[in-house]
């Protein structure tokens, strides 16, 4: 798929529920995709799914911006400009990280706890 062709589709458009973590809570539960200093992390709570999307944040874009100069000279103009306006535009060119959980999983029951949601077909408690 070419980038012109992709197009950004909210996920609270489609059912599902925003909801925030605190750093402590994203280290425990995804031990192996730690948040990082340059990290964003949006969360989504689905009927059968969590989706996680991984962007870079505004303290990231700020450090990159201001390496601008250094940049331009270590990898050329172009591909900087480039690489500048998918860094500004991360939601709208696609680029940012996605992942999912499925319902089911143990991690998929933790973040419903931590919400405060129960997961959907689980009678279990």
């Amino acid at each position: 798929m070419s980038m012109s062709s992709y197009v950004y589709k909210d996920s609270q458009e489609h059912g599902y529920i925003k909801f925030k973590l605190t750093t402590k809570q994203h280290n425990e539960l995804f031990p192996k995709r730690k948040k990082r200093i340059f990290d964003r992390w949006e969360y989504y709570y689905g009927k059968n799914d969590i989706l996680l999307h991984k962007y870079i944040n505004v303290v990231g874009v700020a450090f990159l911006t201001l390496c601008f100069p250094i940049i331009v000279i270590v990898e050329g103009f172009s591909k900087t400009k480039n690489e500048f306006k998918q860094l500004y535009n991360q939601r709208k060119l696609g680029r940012f990280i996605p992942d999912t959980l499925t319902s089911g999983t143990n991690t998929y029951r933790e973040v419903a706890k931590i919400i405060g949601l129960r997961e959907r077909g689980n009678n279990n408690g």
